[in-house]
């Protein structure tokens, strides 16, 4: 009995641990600034965003939520935190579709978070 329900806990840990992985298709995606969006013509072509009171991953998992939804506006190119850094229960982003798609941010924090949370530099 004892073992079954350790066997449920860890496994509602797991589940609620959530198993964080960058989305299919956040290659073709770089994080910048509003400042850099605006400074270079990018276009906002929505927001995206997620909200998840578990607190255990939630920056990564919602940052994750809010990227699978960017990935779904025709013609994003890039993508940026409304807030300046990545909430842990609220993440929201905007979704801008920039003049020059390879744009890269010259924000170091910018990049770390494009690195975490898109999987390349």
């Amino acid at each position: 009995m004892r073992k079954a329900a350790l066997s449920a806990c860890v496994l509602s840990a797991i589940v609620l641990a959530g198993c964080g992985s960058i989305p299919r298709g956040a290659d073709r995606l770089n994080m910048i600034t509003e400042q850099e969006a605006k400074a270079n013509n990018c276009v906002l072509l929505d927001k995206a965003g997620s909200i998840s009171l578990i607190l255990i991953n939630g920056s990564k998992r919602n940052t994750q939520a809010a990227v699978r939804k960017a990935l779904t506006v025709k013609g994003a190119t890039h993508v940026g935190y409304t807030k300046g850094v990545p909430g842990t229960t609220n993440v929201r982003m905007f979704v801008w579709s920039c003049p020059n798609p390879n744009l890269k941010t010259s924000d170091p924090k910018v990049a770390a978070w494009q690195k975490d949370y898109l999987g390349h530099e």
